[in-house]
């Protein structure tokens, strides 16, 4: 009974829905607990909690991929990884990355070092050796 049970993330959101509007698209499908509106640099999103699965595995199958609430509305079970890094409406929570594709970090961010590529061909760094 962690703090995700029960709980969808709804990534895709317009810029202009507010609480109340996520609220009343989500209320049919069961009882809801909770509304947590957030956006990162790249989506607003929700988070709606529930009172019981049944509800949960209805508001997927209901609201995924419905226009009513912006574009195209990603609706997913809640994960610790929705609950990810970022900026926000007064939080630090993004959604889940993209599946297939997506950006990739920089090299140097994955442990990889241009200079690790300098030796691999040879080089040295630094500054040249003393003159006489």
């Amino acid at each position: 009974d962690g703090p995700l049970r029960f709980r969808v993330w709804v990534g895709g959101l317009a810029d202009d829905v507010d609480e109340e509007k996520v609220l009343r698209k989500f209320e049919r499908f069961g009882k809801v607990v909770n509304v947590r509106l957030r956006s990162s640099q790249r989506d607003t999103f929700a988070f709606v909690q529930f009172t019981n699965d049944r509800a949960v595995e209805d508001a997927i199958r209901g609201m995924e991929n419905s226009t009513s609430l912006g574009s195209k509305v990603k609706v997913q079970r809640a994960t610790a990884d929705n609950r990810r890094g970022g900026g926000g409406r007064g939080d630090s929570r993004e959604p889940p990355p993209s599946r297939g594709g997506g950006r990739q970090d920089p090299p140097k961010a994955r442990g990889y070092h241009r200079r690790d590529e300098s030796r691999a061909r040879g080089e040295r760094g630094g500054s040249g050796g003393g003159g006489g």
